[in-house]
């Protein structure tokens, strides 16, 4: 890298407050020498209700490894649990 720039770039925040959940993502997608996307996405999800602003959630499962969502019930495998 000569020139010393980012390429692409997923960042992000969530916060939850209980009652509610706020998220802020900022990607980059570099797309030639010259351009490149650059968005920032909001969002704020009331629990029990509905979200507003732009969906961070599809870019953040699709960029993440193993992203999970915050109240996402996780269900680890038992050390007990036999494989065929």
């Amino acid at each position: 890298m000569p020139d010393r720039k980012v390429v692409d770039l997923v960042a992000g925040f969530e916060y939850d407050a209980g009652c509610w959940i706020g998220r802020v993502v900022l990607e980059r997608l570099q797309r030639s020498a010259s351009s490149a996307n650059q968005r920032i996405l909001f969002q704020l999800e009331f629990s029990g209700f509905s979200r507003l602003g732009s969906n961070p959630l599809k870019t953040l499962k699709d960029n993440v490894p193993r992203y999970q969502y915050l109240r996402e019930d996780i269900n680890p495998p038992s050390r007990f649990q036999q494989y065929d």
